[in-house]
């Protein structure tokens, strides 16, 4: 036996492109692979290309290991198992196209200087575009007696608070039973063929479901892909979340097609192929509920950007039997956006062994929970062999009008949500949900759930960190570590290295759980933490030195530490699919803000470790921003990248009662340096911005286009104006119609979350250095997606927000005013070099109106890139509060 692909109708790829590898060096290493999906293929049959071969066409990592020489260690004796992965959808491919894969080995585990383990990932790219991306994959090697004695999939006790939890908390699924199947609970073998062999054709799903789904034309799957035999319990009231339990069975036989072809001297089934019996069966049950009814066609599809988390904890060989599909709906809805009907569900497979004397057969409902109940504990004759955790699915088309409006919406109110794009976990309890929540409601009172909604709370014996209620609702987790680094673990408060959990602590409950007892005085204060949610962009950190210190004493500020010397090394496992590389105008362009914020956020955290807020009267403090010099060194891909900030304390000193703390900040990436940031924040008591006076003494003006003494000079350029989101097609069309912009293009925003513009006035050649003008406004929306994130007790709009504006602005101008003619297939990207910016007050929800201007300093051709630079200004309320100077776009060539 070796480590082979598979073979006949499993083997899914065509050709190897390019390898990256050494035979007997274990190191990382990288293969290219490509698959040409059949047209009318016995896997596809002229329908969909199922979920399993899009995934199992990735198979390479097979290849790649056995080609490093893991046989020449097995020796046949023991046999590669994949573990774990997590698949993110991003897109479907059609029968006739190429996919192709980006796999890489990215490290090893040894058991007795032999490898027992690999880590590994891969990107599928079809016509260039993203399709999957399979991440935190993990496969391993066993003998014949360590994989007998398997337990399979044994919940933690973490696991187990978390099912109680969502058991005492479940969920009506009625609001999304549009038109339920209800006459029907259960579908025989020749009920699943018929939806597989004639599911396209008019009246089959009727007949097999009932008139409510008499209109539906879709071809479950191809009949070789029929995973589910028979779906013995629809319970819509069932499961975990309360949400719906289905049973569905797969009937196993040893001469069956997907034993001997996966793999040859090895028969195991394809746990890819597992998967496709789920989306089948999600299929069923989404049409059974009549979800359908809120489109008017039925085209089934991922729903992009949601994780789906698999665990293999035990083998699928031939035998005679069945396996069971134990599936709990855990979210139903509408997507708030495109109103398209979704479910996500997680997955249990139970596998039946007949020739053992195994059973499962349970008629009722009373007596089949009692039997769920004993799997997952470690008995070996009730295992669950396979998990899913968000296998989602959402049915696309036009929007039906009968659709309740209430339901397109999420069960957060209506407001700049933003809940698209990239990776996030699930919402947070419904109770949590809502603006304005007082003190009698529970606001800032420790919740009893805790963060409950962190996808690693609980899990794997995790503590479930703390959460306390404001009157800003949470939001989904948008970032967790990569997996498997040691400084993960240690928990305890004030003990280095501070982990995610302290991190969370400090973001939205108490402070002295991440940073220790001496900082309880914050714990119920509104004082600032760290920026959360969506902005922390600190995962862990790992070491502070320098520190100067003096047991007992009062020498710094009546501190025994000195807040002027320290430096922290924290990181940012900056995922691939962080919703800001989703909204920026391409995937590898990280937003300026975004820089901003990894670049400054270690310097939140080590003032408060060198004890500088201790230093200030009172408890409910603020900490601001205040200016700084940034300098981009290089151009570095930060996709899927750790990147280490170390922050070095300059100088702090006392004003009266403002505390002025200064840092020298860099970024790297595998120990070179990217970007350097010299910076000064300060600490405030809040009656200081109960009457901010700005950049201006407080005096309030207009922004430069509407100035009496420039009107002689905006009178000599055309001034056009924009509504946005309404009029930007406008701006696109006429740059790509007038030829001043390539139609294959990427300079356009792909996602509101990253547009902070209700507006936008563009002048060619205006502005205080006659080069180029653009103004941008904003009504304050007061529920706006940062005002829960920055800061969680003390909402502000972040300054890098701000900035991140007036690039947005520049950006439009560059379009309008056609700078990227004559670049091929123009991108953008950040120049390097320095810029500077200056924060004399703030914007929060109790302001009106933000306005910003932006004024080209100078542009010029940098080989076949456009180099544009610009200084810019921001007003709250017509108060000046924001300088910058030398903002620099780059218009470039795509790769």
């Amino acid at each position: 036996r070796r480590v082979r692909l598979p073979q006949r109708e499993y083997l899914l790829c065509s050709r190897v492109t390019k390898m990256n590898a050494t035979t007997n060096v274990f190191a990382p290493c990288t293969m290219t692979t490509e698959y040409d999906l059949p047209i009318n293929g016995e896997l596809s049959e002229g329908g969909d290309v199922p979920w399993a071969v899009l995934v199992e066409s990735g198979q390479c990592d097979l290849m790649l290991i056995s080609y490093l020489g893991i046989d020449f260690q097995c020796k046949g004796e023991r046999v590669y198992r994949l573990l774990d992965t997590t698949l993110t959808f991003y897109g479907v491919a059609k029968e006739g196209q190429t996919l192709s894969y980006d796999i890489s080995i990215n490290s090893f585990a040894q058991k007795q200087g032999q490898v027992s383990m690999f880590f590994f990932s891969y990107n599928c790219y079809v016509d260039g575009k993203l399709l999957i991306e399979m991440r935190n994959g993990v496969a391993g090697f066993f003998s014949e007696e360590e994989l007998a004695a398997g337990k399979g999939v044994v919940w933690t006790e973490g696991e187990r608070k978390m099912r109680n939890k969502q058991l005492a908390n479940r969920k009506d699924a009625k609001p999304f039973m549009l038109a339920p199947a209800t006459q029907k609970t259960s579908f025989s073998e020749a009920d699943m063929q018929q939806l597989s062999l004639a599911g396209q054709n008019p009246g089959t799903w009727g007949s097999v479901l009932g008139p409510t789904a008499a209109e539906v034309r879709h071809k479950l799957c191809a009949r070789k892909m029929l995973m589910i035999d028979r779906m013995t319990h629809v319970i819509p009231t069932g499961g975990k979340c309360g949400l719906g339990l289905i049973i569905g069975e797969k009937i196993t036989e040893r001469d069956h097609w997907y034993f001997p072809c996966h793999f040859k001297n090895d028969e195991v089934m394809a746990g890819s192929l597992v998967s496709d019996g789920c989306s089948q069966m999600l299929k069923v049950y989404m049409l059974w509920l009549g979800m359908h009814k809120a489109v008017d066609s039925v085209t089934f599809r991922p729903v992009y950007g949601v994780p789906n988390k698999v665990r293999c904890r035990g083998q699928i060989s031939p035998h005679k039997g069945k396996l069971v599909y134990w599936m709990e709906i855990t979210e139903l809805g509408f997507d708030p956006k495109t109103g398209f009907p979704y479910a996500k569900a997680d997955v249990n497979i139970i596998d039946v062994n007949f020739e053992l004397g195994q059973s499962f057969d349970y008629t009722d409902e009373a007596s089949l929970l009692a039997a769920l109940d004993t799997y997952c504990k470690g008995d070996l004759s009730r295992r669950v062999v396979v998990d899913f955790r968000g296998v989602a699915l959402q049915i696309e088309g036009g929007v039906a009008a009968s659709v309740p409006k209430p339901l397109q919406v999420s069960s957060y109110e209506n407001g700049g949500l933003h809940l698209a794009g990239g990776f996030r976990s699930v919402l947070p309890p419904t109770k949590f949900m809502k603006w304005g929540a007082t003190k009698a409601e529970g606001a800032y009172k420790p919740s009893n759930e805790g963060l409950s909604w962190h996808p690693m709370a609980g899990v794997h014996g995790n503590p479930i960190p703390g959460f306390t209620p404001t009157a800003y609702p949470p939001r989904p987790i948008c970032f967790q570590p990569f997996p498997n680094n040691p400084n993960d673990n240690n928990h305890a408060p004030g003990e280095l290295p501070l982990s995610w959990v302290n991190l969370c602590e400090f973001m939205c409950n108490k402070v002295s759980l991440c940073l220790g007892d001496e900082f309880a005085k914050f714990d119920d204060s509104t004082t600032s933490r760290s920026p959360a949610f969506d902005l922390q962009m600190v995962t862990r950190v790992l070491t502070v030195t320098g520190l100067e210190q003096e047991k007992g004493s009062t020498k710094w500020y009546g501190v025994d530490t000195n807040p002027s010397k320290g430096t922290m090394v924290a990181e940012f496992d900056c995922p691939a699919d962080a919703w800001f590389f989703k909204g920026a105008s391409n995937d590898a362009l990280m937003p300026y803000s975004i820089l901003m914020e990894i670049g400054l956020q270690t310097s939140g955290i080590l003032t408060s470790w060198v004890k500088a807020p201790l230093t200030m009267p009172g408890k409910n403090i603020l900490f601001r921003n205040l200016d700084a010099t940034a300098k981009l060194l290089r151009h570095v891909d930060l996709r899927g990248k750790t990147i280490t900030n170390t922050s070095v304390c300059t100088g702090y000193s006392m004003l009266g009662d403002m505390g002025i703390h200064r840092f020298k900040c860099t970024l790297a990436v595998d120990g070179s340096p990217f970007y350097e940031v010299d910076t000064s924040f300060g600490w405030f008591v809040p009656e200081v911005f109960e009457k901010q006076v700005g950049l201006d003494g407080g005096k309030k003006r207009d922004v430069w286009h509407k100035q009496p003494e420039n009107a002689a000079a905006v009178a000599a350029t055309p001034v056009v104006t924009f509504a946005l989101p309404g009029d930007e097609n406008a701006i696109f069309d006429a740059a790509t119609s007038s030829g001043s912009l390539s139609q294959q293009h990427a300079v356009r925003r792909r996602s509101p979350q990253v547009q902070f513009l209700d507006g936008v006035t563009l002048a060619v050649g205006g502005g205080m250095h006659g080069q180029g003008y653009a103004h941008g406004f904003k009504n304050v929306d007061k529920k706006d997606w940062f005002f829960s994130c920055h800061f969680w007790c003390d909402p502000v709009m972040p300054g890098s927000l701000g900035i991140e504006a007036m690039h947005e602005s520049l950006e439009l101008y560059c379009v309008h005013s056609g700078l990227a003619r004559g670049v091929s297939r123009p991108q953008f990207n950040h120049d390097l070099g320095a810029c500077r910016w200056k924060y004399r007050g703030q914007l929060t929800p109790k302001n009106d109106r933000m306005d910003l201007e932006v004024h080209v300093k100078s542009v010029k051709r940098d080989g076949p890139a456009v180099v544009v630079v610009a200084d810019g200004f921001l007003y709250v309320d017509q108060l000046r509060v924001y300088s910058a100077s030398d903002l620099r776009i780059r218009i470039e060539p795509s790769p």
